[in-house]
């Protein structure tokens, strides 16, 4: 498949290589987060140092970053099998990316919300927008 966005479920070489926006945010994030975990490791869960504070909101940057990678990955899988697959993941990027969602939601409710959630969340934008597609996904 030449769709890189259809090919994005191989986690081990996505981790290192993929430069997608969601993976390099992903890991970006990551970085961060562990960088600075390392410093209060020691310190008790009710500190309120700066640094604490500080790692306590980059780990629900991360959390949310990582829920919407993992719904990318996760759909692309999905998505590959699908004559249609193409247009699904063009539409999620563009949903996962320009979300006016909260970090806290992204990284607190959306696992809640399963695959087929987001299919149908799809099935919903090409019912109300025109598109024409056809197939399981439509």
């Amino acid at each position: 498949m030449s769709d890189s966005r259809l090919e994005h479920h191989d986690y081990p070489r996505l981790d290192v290589e993929c430069c997608c926006r969601i993976c390099k945010e992903w890991r970006e994030r990551r970085v961060e987060y562990e960088s600075l975990r390392r410093f209060v490791n020691h310190h008790s869960r009710s500190c309120f140092c700066w640094k604490c504070c500080r790692t306590r909101e980059l780990q629900i940057e991360y959390l949310a970053v990582q829920n919407k990678r993992d719904v990318y990955c996760e759909l692309s899988w999905h998505a590959s099998k699908h004559n249609n697959g193409s247009v699904m993941m063009k539409w999620l990027e563009k949903e996962l990316m320009e979300s006016d969602l909260s970090d806290g939601w992204w990284a607190k409710t959306s696992p809640v919300f399963s695959l087929g959630h987001w299919v149908w969340l799809f099935k919903e934008h090409v019912r109300t927008s025109g598109i024409v597609v056809t197939g399981s996904f439509a």
